[in-house]
């Protein structure tokens, strides 16, 4: 990267990070546990151009889901949205893009149809330990299934539509442009699409390192808990036990 490639991506970045924690801020929040999590996301998020962090050129890798980009790009705009879906569309292409996960048997339905994109964040162009912040894409008719992980999460929704399951025996609860989603650390959650795909930003705080999981009954605590491998950034992290 050169100083001018770098000092523009920080900026975008740093924009969107900005645009995001005002976003998460206006919303109203049900009970104390989500405003705890809102509140911590606001403070990295508004930190992240203070961080001491380095920045790498975004990766090139083969990610399916990015077929769906074109249809991203042309989705109208919801009105009262305008700044922040520019910042996350001028934040395309500044971010790691992967398919996030090794294809097995849990993943091999929807990875086709998956795109994560890494902005800031261990993994991300603008490396940060603490927080982490990017893109999200789930093509149409596609079912991310229930999972959880000891981070917590936020999505905030920019295009398309989609059903999102939070907790384990949630009913599915359609979203649209400009909904936040929160996830506990460990809540069980998982997102279906319809005919348009779905294309958010996603936060992640708290512990960032550690990894996904999931079971056969996301309902039972002592159902025998899988860990999907996880593939992103430059490197293949967390092989299957």
């Amino acid at each position: 990267m050169t100083d001018t490639e770098q000092t523009g991506a920080a900026e975008v970045l740093i924009h969107l990070a900005s645009r995001a924690a005002a976003h998460i801020r206006s919303k109203h929040h049900v009970n104390s546990a989500h405003q705890m999590i809102a509140d911590t996301m606001i403070k990295r998020l508004e930190c992240a151009g203070n961080h001491s962090a380095k920045l790498r050129r975004p990766s090139r890798r083969i990610v399916r889901g990015l077929r769906h980009a074109p249809t991203v790009f042309a989705q109208c705009c919801a009105d009262n949205l305008s700044t922040l879906t520019g910042a996350a569309l001028a934040a395309f292409g500044h971010v790691n893009w992967a398919e996030y996960y090794a294809e097995d048997d849990w993943s091999r339905p929807f990875l086709p149809d998956f795109a994560n994109g890494e902005g800031i964040g261990p993994d991300g162009v603008l490396i940060h330990d603490e927080i982490i912040l990017g893109l999200f894409v789930l093509g149409p008719d596609t079912v991310y299934p229930p999972h959880a992980h000891p981070a917590a999460e936020a999505y905030i929704v920019i295009s398309g539509e989609a059903e999102f399951q939070v907790g384990a025996d949630a009913r599915h609860s359609s979203k649209k442009p400009g909904d936040l989603i929160l996830h506990r650390e460990n809540e069980p959650h998982a997102i279906r699409t319809h005919d348009k795909p779905l294309f958010a930003i996603y936060v992640w705080s708290g512990a960032i390192s550690e990894r996904s999981w999931y079971s056969d009954d996301m309902a039972n605590p002592t159902a025998k808990v899988r860990y999907p491998t996880i593939k992103k950034g430059i490197a293949k992290l967390f092989p299957t036990d």
